[in-house]
């Protein structure tokens, strides 16, 4: 059995010797610097890496991993901020065009923010940014394993309206020079699901069906539009034949 780590030295020598087609990408990358129009803010999950799952290369992705693809609301102190400070420096540092928050079906982090964090020691609050999210799902009424994956997709909701907190996001979404996307990625089909405002749901991506066209939206009085998370639920709930449940 190849040792992990070798495994590791072994594909890094591959992807040199077969999966570059520029062979001076590195050294243009080096000397130009990045310049990704793109910001995508995943799940450190091992199964959805963003740069594999949409076939970018090097410098096309600006990526934020961590648990749950989560983005904590706006609030500068003197405390270290890593996920606010990703974002921040993609958006006022890098100028990217479009934020991709991506979740996905089985989420580890998801399902500790639904059953509990027992034994760890850092999750509880991390995860607990969602707790919002997760007292609206729960309410839903809705069959255990359709309230998870439901949680999975509100997060993601919550992460973009978390996004729209900061003031710097928001002023570059209501001038159109910053899209916010959401994404849910499919485990079972191996695809991904954007989100689409005007429906408030998931809907597969297609050729018909762009993700330019499932951005936040900014209302007419010149701000961006807030993300309903309630909203979504009852519609969720209406999909699933339920009655409205209370407080949707």
């Amino acid at each position: 059995m190849v040792h992990p780590l070798q495994k590791l030295i072994n594909g890094f020598e591959r992807f040199r010797s077969e999966g570059i087609d520029d062979p001076h990408l590195f050294s243009r990358l080096l000397e130009d610097g990045q310049k990704p129009e793109v910001m995508v803010i995943g799940c450190a999950d091992s199964r959805v890496d963003p740069g594999v799952v949409t076939s970018c290369k090097p410098g096309e992705l600006f990526i934020l991993r961590n648990v749950a693809a989560i983005v904590p609301p706006y609030g500068p102190d003197e405390r270290p901020h890593a996920a606010s400070a990703a974002i921040e420096f993609g958006v006022r540092r890098l100028c990217v065009k479009h934020i991709l928050v991506l979740g996905h079906q089985a989420c580890g982090g998801i399902r500790a923010l639904a059953e509990g964090t027992v034994g760890l020691e850092f999750m509880a609050p991390w995860v607990g940014v969602m707790d919002d999210a997760r007292r609206i799902v729960a309410g839903s009424g809705l069959e255990p394993k359709a309230q998870l994956l439901l949680l999975e997709q509100a997060a993601v909701l919550g992460s973009l309206r978390n996004l729209l907190t900061f003031p710097w996001i928001e002023q570059r979404v209501v001038r159109g020079e910053l899209t916010l996307h959401g994404w849910w990625f499919n485990l079972a089909e191996g695809r991904p699901m954007a989100f689409d405002p005007l429906h408030q749901r998931f809907v597969p991506l297609t050729d018909t069906i762009r993700p330019i066209d499932h951005r936040v939206d900014v209302t007419a009085t010149g701000r961006a539009a807030p993300l309903s998370l309630e909203g979504f639920v009852a519609r969720a709930v209406a999909d699933a034949g339920m009655a409205p449940f209370p407080g949707a």
